[in-house]
């Protein structure tokens, strides 16, 4: 696919002609006539109310002082600025999200209200049917076949960064590790990952679409990214031209083909992978490292104690909590530890605020890298916890492994700059330098071994072409 092309509006027109997406469309109808339900109040005593804005300025720039207040009081506050009800003690959320049949996710998991038939924005029974035929993919089974793969990628794209001069982390390591791991695993081409970075990237920014003027704009941008992966992944669906028989995209269109699934839910799948793969995990990662460089002892421990790589990625998700927090709907009125939320009610699953919640984890406002908190909820819980959760864990303790052995010292560049995204949040901008850790000799045998037999500086290249990272050869 020529990844330099751009689409405009009347090639999306042409698109939708010639392939006859109805499902699309219909998916798209779905999403905007509910995004725009009205906001209406409902009444509710005073002592129950929160100032909490999902999405003020404040909150979106660091939202932990924040949940301290949110925590106090009730088990759910209600938010008479967005009629929500949000949920952020430990004990209550993790509750919660085991409360499947009662707070369902039918209507959408982020702010507004919309239905897709994408695996965690459905419920029971297709809810069930989805997971069993993804879920074999993911297993640890599965995962450690590739576990040699991973683990030189991420030698690939840390080494070459070892070098005492600024580097981006998020556009030379976040993105491209987790953007590469899971297009290997969709059957991706490489010369395809620039395009879908770019697709997934503005997609993803459904969490960020506001009952606002600018609601049209953002929604034209989303259908901009979903149209042109729609188009390309129905297409290698039909002409049967996947890269490997054993690829995701293969066996989900030979699924499609025996009428296990539907067009539409294979499609989704594929978006739903891409971005829960992709963004969490750069997430991830940029906090991680700004950890090291804010907290030089914290890394500083790591490389002496090498085996503690484990709790650190484990302590990385609770501490930073890549997604901060999933939308319910209550279907019947719902008890979260004695305050009764009414029927139909949107309820927030504050996962960010569980993961500080004082009364689970002691002095959660310290990064512990003993702590092993294996029970976090940065994936969520439940029957819709995160598919992808270990693959996430494989793929930062790889990055960890390959910092301790390249790099001596974190350090800022410049400060970190913060996304905008409410529900997915984390560090857009990671400036760093890496001292590194082997000198001369060793540190060219090193770069050597790194860019031998692999296509990763093909895909890096691709990647940062995509608006933030383009990278060329996949290890093999």
């Amino acid at each position: 696919m020529d990844t330099n092309r751009k689409v405009g509006p009347l090639s999306i027109l042409a698109l939708l002609v010639r392939e006859g997406t109805v499902f699309i469309l219909h998916d798209a109808w779905n999403y905007f006539r509910r995004s725009l339900r009205p906001l209406l109040p409902n009444r509710v005593p005073g002592q129950l109310r929160t100032g909490f804005d999902v999405l003020g300025k404040k909150e979106l720039a660091n939202p932990y002082p924040e949940y301290d207040d949110l925590r106090q009081g009730p088990a759910a506050r209600y938010s008479p600025k967005h009629n929500i009800w949000l949920i952020s003690r430990y004990d209550a959320v993790k509750q919660a999200s085991r409360a499947h049949d009662t707070l369902i996710s039918g209507e959408g998991i982020v702010r507004v209200r919309f239905h897709l038939p994408s695996i965690i924005s459905i419920d029971n029974p297709d809810h069930a049917r989805l997971r069993a035929l993804t879920m074999p993919s993911f297993t640890r089974k599965s995962l450690d076949r590739l576990g040699e793969w991973i683990d030189q990628l991420a030698e690939q794209l840390v080494a070459p960064l070892a070098d005492g001069r600024e580097h981006e982390f998020v556009e030379e390591v976040a993105a491209p590790m987790p953007m590469m791991a899971i297009s290997h695993m969709l059957g991706v081409p490489v010369e395809d990952y620039a395009d879908f970075h770019r697709w997934s990237r503005r997609i993803v920014k459904v969490a960020e679409v506001r009952l606002a003027p600018n609601i049209l704009r953002e929604g034209f941008a989303l259908l901009m990214g979903i149209f042109p992966m729609n188009h390309y992944l129905q297409r290698i669906r039909r002409q049967r031209n996947w890269t490997r028989d054993d690829s995701l995209i293969a066996e989900w269109s030979r699924a499609v083909e025996r009428g296990e699934i539907t067009e539409s839910e294979y499609f989704w799948l594929v978006v739903i992978v891409l971005i829960a793969g992709n963004e969490t995990t750069t997430s991830l990662l940029g906090a991680l490292v700004n950890v090291f460089a804010e907290q030089p002892d914290v890394y500083d421990r790591l490389r002496e104690e090498p085996g503690l790589i484990s709790s650190c990625t484990l302590e990385g998700l609770r501490y930073s909590s890549p997604v901060q927090g999933f939308y319910r709907t209550a279907l019947v009125d719902y008890d979260a530890e004695g305050q009764r939320i009414p029927a139909g009610s949107r309820v927030l699953l504050a996962f960010g605020a569980a993961n500080h919640d004082p009364a689970h984890y002691p002095d959660p406002e310290s990064f512990k890298i003993d702590r092993d908190p294996v029970d976090h909820l940065a994936f969520g819980h439940g029957v819709h916890h995160c598919l992808g959760a270990l693959l996430a864990k494989m793929e930062s303790d790889a990055i960890l492994r390959a910092m301790v052995a390249n790099v001596a010292k974190v350090e800022l560049a410049a400060p970190a700059e913060q996304g905008t995204n409410p529900t997915l949040w984390g560090f857009a901008k990671v400036p760093v330098r890496f001292v590194p850790a082997v000198q001369g000799a060793e540190r060219q045998s090193r770069e050597s071994r790194s860019s031998e037999g692999s296509d990763i500086r093909r895909g890096e290249r691709n990647l940062r072409h995509a608006g933030g990272v383009q990278i060329t050869r996949e290890p093999r």
